[in-house]
């Protein structure tokens, strides 16, 4: 089970001010003129509200390369979550990630599939996000 997991049902409260993303869908599209991230696009169509009403938006994305982080740096919260109303959220979106330089080596890659993230890297990211609450 994800660490995750737990979050939700015994912190009912975060869910009320802060939305948490993981990851949808973050691969390649068509979509012009951000040839990735469609899986973010589709779910800021569908569910945009909740993006303007959250008060906290954490991203977290890539994990499993390197010691999760917190990045607020608004070129790599645009690689790392694409949406396309961005730039109005950027006050209260943050990204955990990992070593972001190292990240091309491992994409779409053998060192690239979930079994290889580590219980470790998931539970070092899970305290990122509880610190940010």
């Amino acid at each position: 089970m994800s660490p995750f997991s737990p979050l939700a049902t015994t912190r009912p409260d975060i869910l009320k001010k802060t939305l948490l993303v993981f990851d949808p869908n973050e691969e390649l599209s068509y979509d012009y003129p951000t040839y990735w991230g469609h899986g973010y696009r589709v779910f800021e169509k569908r569910h945009g509200r909740l993006l303007k009403q959250a008060e906290k938006i954490i991203s977290v994305d890539s994990v499993g390369n390197g010691s999760p982080q917190i990045i607020r740096d608004p070129k790599i919260l645009n690689l790392a979550f694409p949406i396309a109303g961005l730039s109005k959220l950027l006050s209260k979106t943050t990204t955990i990630g990992g070593d972001i330089k190292k990240m091309m080596e491992v994409y779409q890659s053998e060192a690239d599939l979930p079994d290889l993230l580590s219980e470790t890297s998931l539970e070092k990211t899970k305290r990122l996000v509880l610190s940010m609450l």
